[in-house]
């Protein structure tokens, strides 16, 4: 049966033009309730660890619980080994590759990029193998790219990506710019310090807030509200640098659903009835 349409908008203002007037309790419900809704559907996450697998201590395991600087992340979630400049299929943190996002390094033209690690033990699991230009046109001359593809191109759907760069031989700044998809407006400089000096960083994570190269004990950097291009890539271009790129985070947020939002809406006006009777 088809519903008058004056009627949503009649149920909103009942539901919450009153709030403050509600006793106590009902406000803290109705913030659990609103809290509920716009996390309706969860948050997709591909987690992606770079570098070689010389030592199996240099690729994060779901064994090693590795939640990272993505808090939308889950314990003992899967992480995505990527040793190669090759296209790759990604699990998404529970292990399904359902989604069909893929993974992708691209060098620049006649060049290539070095999947290695390091010996040291400073620092989180992630920081201990990396990626970077291998040099064919002379040590860390040409840029390279990365692409998350396969993604979602409907409207309100939203990514989040995390990057991370830090290793032994800092300090060093990494130039990050996006080539395919929107969100991410000019050059972001994502800097790090030396892990085996002393540094605060020494373990745990710091995220680079600042765009501009400002030296800084930091080694992870969140990109918000990303959006992917008509073909459903996103693409950032490293600039040749002599520094690394750990790995990723990316994260996929739903826009909340018509029916949870006035689902949740019509139980914030069955509580406060109840409430006043």
């Amino acid at each position: 049966m088809d519903c008058p349409t004056s009627r949503p908008s009649r149920l909103i203002f009942t539901a919450i033009a009153p709030l403050a007037s509600i006793p106590k309790p009902i406000p803290a419900i109705a913030s659990l309730f609103a809290l509920t809704i716009l996390t309706a559907g969860g948050a997709t996450v591909w987690n992606v660890n770079v570098g070689n697998t010389v030592n199996s201590t240099h690729q994060i395991t779901t064994t090693d619980n590795y939640v990272g600087a993505a808090t939308e992340n889950t314990a003992n979630s899967v992480w995505n080994g990527i040793t190669g400049s090759t296209t790759v299929t990604l699990a998404d943190s529970t292990g399904s590759t359902s989604a069909g996002v893929t993974f992708t390094v691209t060098a620049a033209a006649g060049s290539a990029v070095n999947f290695s690690n390091t010996s040291s033990t400073v620092g989180d699991e992630i920081f201990l193998s990396w990626m970077k230009d291998g040099g064919a046109n002379g040590p860390n001359n040409d840029p390279y790219s990365v692409t998350f593809g396969g993604l979602e191109t409907a409207a309100g759907i939203s990514y989040s990506l995390v990057v991370y760069s830090g290793w032994v031989f800092g300090p060093d700044n990494v130039p990050i710019s996006q080539t395919a998809g929107s969100g991410l407006t000019g050059t972001f400089n994502l800097n790090s310090l030396d892990m085996e000096a002393g540094n605060p960083l020494a373990t745990g994570l710091a995220r680079d807030t600042n765009a501009a190269d400002s030296a800084g004990d930091f080694n992870y950097a969140r990109f918000d509200g990303l959006t992917a291009d008509g073909g459903g890539n996103l693409t950032f271009r490293i600039e040749a640098v002599n520094a690394p790129i750990n790995g990723f985070q990316l994260v996929q947020v739903p826009e909340p659903s018509a029916p949870a939002l006035l689902g949740g809406l019509g139980m914030l006006a069955l509580l406060r009835r109840r409430r006043l009777q």
